[in-house]
């Protein structure tokens, strides 16, 4: 009997011990939530810790081919600069280096011949005739020729783009058959073609504020005109001669004219740059203008056009400083030996 009282005693006081254990758990449920957390953090992969909390740069950055840092004008450059437009293209693979209000449109002034020589070389018959200026071509601007002169086709295309006569670019348009107007809507077919959008010729010499481009569309404009020998050979040219001609053939006299690109004469530029070619502009509307194409001493070539320099000689300054800087950025090419 006494075993039995035993036993029943043990029993209540283990069920006392048990509920009060299950009351103390409700109570407190501190243990659950550790459990919990001990069943889920293992369940946490770790890439996706590594994705919410790594830098974006080292798993998000574009290819190669969709960069577009350029590496920076120094100090020294950026004061050159007054408040003009310019680009800088490296004219072997089409990167722009450098620009700046690079598609703003302004008055082209006499870069807009540049445009103008291409529609002209595309219809010229025969470069040795020898034509006459007439009153009707007659132009304001400086007298390169003067009604009444007769003179080589060929050397009228080449004085004219050489010291920018407007005279002689309405003569050159006449004479391949096409008058000021067509002349104009011809530019603009082109312009079109190469994939202008902005240029807009209102009148072929540039002297119409009206007639209007961007810095970038004069370096496409630019490189598709030396892609031509005939313009190439031109205004890669510090100066020129040429003879003028009597009515019965008989040299009358020789007259010679400086290029008005002062880049283009030897030594103008350092570090082993040398001029390819180019040409200026200048109207009041515009102010000044400079495009022109250098090559380094390694055979690197860069476009750079500087569109609304303040001075004569600050367009050239800004455009040899431009120059100077991209061909001292390019590396040098190493001989495989």
């Amino acid at each position: 009997m006494k075993h039995q009282l035993l036993i029943l005693s043990a029993v209540l006081i283990v069920t006392s011990i048990g509920v009060r254990l299950a009351g103390l758990a409700r109570a407190f449920p501190v243990a659950d939530s550790v459990a919990s957390a001990a069943v889920v953090v293992p369940m946490v992969s770790a890439p996706a810790i590594v994705a919410t909390t790594a830098t974006p740069s080292v798993h998000l950055e574009p290819a190669p081919s969709q960069l577009t840092v350029r590496p920076m004008l120094p100090a020294a450059v950026e004061r050159t600069l007054t408040n003009t437009s310019f680009i800088i293209v490296n004219n072997d693979t089409g990167e722009v280096l450098q620009e700046r209000r690079s598609t703003e449109p302004v008055p082209l002034a006499s870069l807009t011949k540049l445009l103008a020589a291409i529609v002209v070389v595309d219809h010229v018959k025969d470069w040795e005739a020898v034509v006459e200026i007439l009153p009707e071509d007659l132009r304001e601007g400086e007298k390169v020729v003067d009604p009444g002169n007769r003179i080589r086709f060929a050397d009228l295309f080449a004085v004219t783009l050489i010291r920018s006569s407007n005279t002689g670019m309405m003569a050159l348009g006449r004479v391949v058959g096409l008058g000021s107007k067509q002349l104009a809507e011809e530019m603009n077919q082109v312009a079109t073609t190469i994939g202008l959008t902005t240029t807009v010729i209102t009148d072929p010499t540039g002297l119409t504020p009206t007639t209007v481009g961007t810095a970038r569309d004069i370096s496409i404009i630019l490189r598709k005109a030396l892609e031509r020998s005939e313009i190439r050979s031109v205004i890669s040219r510090a100066e020129y001669s040429w003879p003028l001609y009597a009515p019965n053939g008989a040299i009358l006299q020789q007259k010679k004219v400086i290029n008005t690109n002062e880049l283009i004469h030897p030594n103008a530029l350092g570090s082993g740059l040398t001029v390819e070619g180019g040409k200026t502009g200048f109207i009041p509307e515009a102010h000044y203008h400079v495009a022109i194409e250098a090559e380094t001493a390694q055979h690197r070539r860069f476009i750079v056009v500087v569109l609304g320099a303040k001075t004569f000689d600050a367009r050239f300054q800004e455009a040899k400083a431009l120059l100077e800087w991209a061909s001292s950025i390019m590396p040098v090419p190493q001989n495989n030996t």
